[in-house]
């Protein structure tokens, strides 16, 4: 998770200027060549028994490296693929298959390919990679950088525009900070989650899988929801309920002990976290102007992501400090004190004036 997350805070950056600056269909099947390239040499070390530690922290390093590139391309490819009316549908269905791919498909696959041998599941991995490189290619709309006019600054120049364009957004710099907070406290929480299962929840091991299941079942609907929620109660307002959820279940789960009770919350913590994402990612690509939407999509995942490691470690701390349960409770209180600050920002009006304005 630290390599991980230390990827995002060194690449992140200047990832979103580079996805501004070269064409984004390039740059998506690339990325995704690369990491297949990474998956089949860990295969073949697994495979030849060269496989180490060391060797997996890197190359989880280097796949989140390359990753940080492609979502930044493909995140600013969207606007340009769809409507602006359409982005809260076409984010759903991202997030929904994102979703059932990494939390109903690839573990079950991964523990099944393990059996038959143990570097099967990286093989399959070079595989699925080369095949997304594949459909990379096949997208025909031009997603070519946005001209530039005048000479080409700096890296690190254009990355400040982004940075600057973002903080001096209120309501996306309202969102960046909250989201940091929610991010830190549900990486505290997800940090500990395997030993509260065991320990606290007396799961049978493979009962473990189930919590982050259930997480995957509510983060589906979430996402092929989120749409119509949104239109119901306004942006702001599903914002404020999808805020309001998520420090109900994690106070809940700082205080059940019914595996039953806790993976109900669990599902009620990936709802409400996609309907959130799925919002939040429209709402982004619909006020960001086209040519600066990697660089502050990086930005943006930059001071986010970037959380996950501090709320990862604060989270082993929390536990061994004050107990399993604590991570939870000080996670609902985190949340809910971010939410009092923060939320009041994004009402319905000012945001549907906000993207009135961009459209304009």
């Amino acid at each position: 998770m630290a390599a991980q997350g230390a990827a995002w805070l060194v690449f992140a950056l200047p990832s979103g200027a580079l996805a501004d600056r070269w064409d984004r269909r390039r740059t998506m099947w690339a990325c995704d060549a690369i990491r297949s390239g990474l998956a089949a040499a860990l295969a073949a070390a697994v495979a030849t028994g060269l496989a180490s530690i060391p060797l997996l922290v890197a190359v989880a390093f280097a796949l989140v490296a390359t990753e940080t590139l492609f979502y930044s391309a493909g995140q600013s490819a969207l606007p340009v693929l769809v409507r602006p009316a359409d982005l809260p549908r076409a984010n759903g269905r991202m997030y929904a298959t994102t979703v059932l791919g990494t939390g109903f498909v690839g573990p079950p696959a991964g523990a099944a390919l393990f059996g038959v041998a143990a570097s099967a599941p990286f093989a399959v991995d070079a595989l699925s990679f080369g095949l997304a490189a594949l459909l990379a290619t096949r997208l025909r709309t031009d997603l070519g950088p946005v001209p530039h006019p005048g000479p080409r600054r700096s890296l690190a120049a254009e990355i400040g525009v982004g940075a600057r364009w973002l903080w001096a957004h209120v309501e996306l710099r309202t969102l960046v900070l909250m989201l940091i907070v929610w991010n830190v406290v549900e990486a505290a929480v997800f940090a500990v989650l395997v030993l509260w299962s065991l320990e606290t929840l007396k799961l049978p091991e493979a009962g473990y899988g189930l919590l982050y299941a259930a997480l995957a079942v509510g983060g589906v609907v979430g996402s092929v929801i989120a749409e119509r929620v949104g239109r119901w109660l306004g942006l702001g307002r599903a914002m404020a309920v999808t805020a309001a959820a998520t420090v109900l279940a994690f106070a809940g789960l700082g205080a059940v002990s019914s595996p039953a009770a806790a993976i109900a919350l669990m599902a009620l913590v990936g709802l409400a976290a996609f309907v959130w994402n799925v919002l939040t990612a429209a709402f982004r690509q619909s006020v960001v102007p086209v040519g600066i939407q990697g660089r502050v999509s990086s930005v943006y995942r930059f001071a986010t992501w970037g959380a996950v490691a501090i709320g990862a470690v604060l989270g082993g701390a929390v536990t061994s400090a004050l107990g399993q349960r604590a991570p939870f409770l000080l996670a609902a209180l985190g949340l809910g004190v971010a939410s009092v600050v923060f939320l009041p920002w994004l009402s319905n009006e000012r945001l549907r004036r906000t993207q009135a304005s961009a459209h304009a």
